[in-house]
């Protein structure tokens, strides 16, 4: 800030009020004062002055004394009336010609029906998968009400009355946090309509130009820290760094939430789960990629005013995320619902015999893809599949798993040959990776033991003897998102001393790859096996000498394995599909051991040392 030295004083009625900034160790807050159709910004940074943004509300007339004129470095706006230590602020001022006196403040919107949501329920219908993503305008309103749910604390989410969404994430963190029962006033705030199919369909997001006041405290004791959202505001730092929409950071934080409930448990901290939630955010919202960083001057002075949530976006067709068990569990039972028994056989089949019924029906397949196809009036958005790829089961050797701590399911991986067409592959890297699939296959079979004696009697199924069904997932390695480094990728950086950060300059990108080069040609590649314990015996006194040298030989403890090599030995310079973990990511209490299959299984007895 740059002085001048006369000083002035001002009247009028508070337009609005910002809340209070921390930056670079100085607090600060901005409010506004209108004259008819004359409005002056006024910057309070004396500390001595802060308290006033306890007693300055919107609406009301107030008169503040000893004003300098500065300048603002950073506003393009320069000049700004600024508080000194000798301002004083009056409250309830009466202006010299007054207008009819009211004791109530501005009209405040209490609905949130209005002509764009007529516009936005009479679009026509589009046809499922298609792209319908929409760039609209947000409208700034003031709103009152109570609120009646926390979503989530720490992401600055919560519902007020019972049917209007409120994000409090573009804004600095209050020191009292929201309660279920508080009585709120909203002044400058925005209303979105549908920016996020996970939410309330009428949302409400403060900028760092609105206001919130509590004008009535809860009576109930505060709730439960949100386990699924860490309070310490992970996801809304995300936002302040990479200033993302608003509708991507609503997707993830519904995101962060599912993954919280569905991953496996201690695979990943709270803090972690947010942060893959936001990189999977990134990953399926390609085309954000933030919009650099925030201009906080402009969003509290400017006129027009501009903001993150002026424009956002509106995609009914983003991605939605669904457990293993829960896609186990629907396809499990539209197996046989979504079915009939005559569908299943030939045109001709009235004419069939029994033995040649009985023998159509005891096993047919339906294949499902995760995009809604047309005509799917249950299933309207994509699905998403977030889980670790793990070792097949030991009756089903040829296929992976993909878990999460709701259940499994049976995966195959194909990649494109160079034919065009689609074959089978596997790579050992895979398995303890976190992954994200995009786009799948769903498989469900139908296996039927029946004793029907002729097509009439398909109806009675008391002439079902036994059925049930086998489900699994077939996808492409190019839908296959890789969110977590395999142990050897990990070990393998380790070994070479690279740092674990995912982004690198040109300088550092091109060392790597001579270093790779260098790698690949060196005699000591990255080698992976797979083995699976099958058994073990307890730590023992033996006379093992292999490896020892003269004075170490005798008694050491040690105990025996008995373990199956699957496939073969797997060589690398650097793990395929894979990137180095994230500081964020990196938990530096534990490391994980994982288990890795391949095509054969060879009995091996090994001897391991103490």
């Amino acid at each position: 800030l740059r002085t001048g030295g006369q000083r002035v004083s001002v009247c009028g009625q508070v337009s609005s009020v910002c809340p209070l900034l921390v930056v670079a160790g100085t607090s600060f807050f901005c409010f506004s004062l209108t004259d008819g159709a004359l409005s002056l910004p006024v910057l309070v940074k004396d500390s001595g002055r802060l308290w006033w943004t306890q007693c300055v509300c919107v609406g009301q007339s107030v008169c503040v004394t000893a004003l300098r004129v500065c300048v603002l470095r950073g506003w393009r706006g320069n000049n700004i009336l600024c508080a000194t230590d000798r301002s004083e602020i009056h409250t309830n001022y009466t202006l010299t010609d007054p207008e009819p006196p009211s004791d109530t403040p501005p009209p405040l919107m209490m609905s949130h029906n209005d002509d764009d949501d007529c516009e936005e329920e009479a679009e026509p219908e589009r046809e499922a998968g298609q792209s319908a993503v929409r760039m609209k305008k947000s409208r700034v309103i003031s709103y009152q009400g109570t609120v009646t749910e926390v979503v989530s604390e720490g992401a600055g989410l919560y519902v007020i009355d019972r049917k209007v969404g409120l994000c409090l994430a573009y804004q600095p963190t209050p020191r009292r946090k929201l309660r279920a029962g508080d009585s709120v006033e909203l002044h400058h705030v925005h209303f979105l309509y549908r920016p996020c199919p996970d939410f309330p369909p009428s949302m409400l997001c403060t900028c760092l130009r609105s206001s919130l006041r509590v004008s009535g405290f809860s009576r109930a004791a505060s709730d439960t820290p949100d386990t699924r959202c860490p309070a310490d505001g992970a996801l809304p730092r995300l936002l302040l760094e990479k200033n993302m929409g608003v509708s991507q950071y609503l997707w993830a934080c519904h995101l962060s939430s599912q993954l919280a409930r569905s991953l496996v448990p201690g695979v990943l901290k709270q803090q972690c789960v947010c942060v893959l939630s936001w990189k999977l955010m990134e990953c399926v919202w390609r085309r954000g990629r933030g919009r650099g960083r925030r201009d906080i001057y402009s969003e509290m002075l400017d006129e027009p005013h501009t903001c993150p949530l002026t424009q956002y976006s509106v995609d009914h067709a983003v991605h939605q995320y669904i457990s293993v068990s829960g896609l186990r569990e629907c396809l499990e039972t539209e197996c046989w619902s979504s079915v009939s028994l005559s569908s299943l056989l030939p045109p001709d089949g009235p004419g069939l015999s029994r033995s040649q019924i009985n023998t159509a029906l005891s096993w047919s397949c339906r294949t499902l893809t995760s995009d809604p196809q047309a005509g799917d009036s249950l299933r309207q958005r994509p699905l998403l599949l977030v889980g670790v790829l793990e070792l097949p089961s030991q009756k089903s050797e040829q296929s992976l798993q993909l878990r999460d701590g709701t259940g499994t399911l049976a995966c195959v991986v194909t990649e494109t040959s160079q034919g065009g067409g689609q074959r089978g592959v596997f790579n050992t890297a895979w398995i303890g990776c976190l992954v994200c699939v995009q786009k799948f296959t769903m498989v469900t079979e139908r296996f039927l033991q029946s004793d029907f004696p002729s097509y009439q009697h398909l109806d009675q199924d008391n002439f079902i003897t036994h059925k049930h069904c086998r489900v699994y997932l077939q996808f492409s390695l190019d839908h296959l998102h890789i969110l977590s480094p395999s142990v050897a990728m990990v070990t393998h950086l380790r070994q070479q001393g690279a740092e674990p950060g995912g982004e690198v300059t040109g300088r550092k990108r091109r060392r790597e790859e001579e270093e790779e080069e260098e790698a690949s040609s060196s005699s000591h590649p990255c080698v992976s096996m797979v083995i699976r314990v099958e058994q073990k015996e307890g730590v023992a006194w033996r006379n093992s000498g292999a490896g020892l040298k003269g004075e170490e030989a005798g008694l050491t403890p040690c105990f025996s394995v008995r373990a199956a090599v699957i496939g073969r030995v797997v060589s690398w310079g650097r793990d395929p599909k894979n990137e180095p973990m994230t500081e964020r990511e990196k938990e530096t209490e534990r490391e994980d051991k994982v288990r890795q299959p391949g095509d054969s299984l060879q009995p091996v007895a090994m001897v391991i040392r103490v």
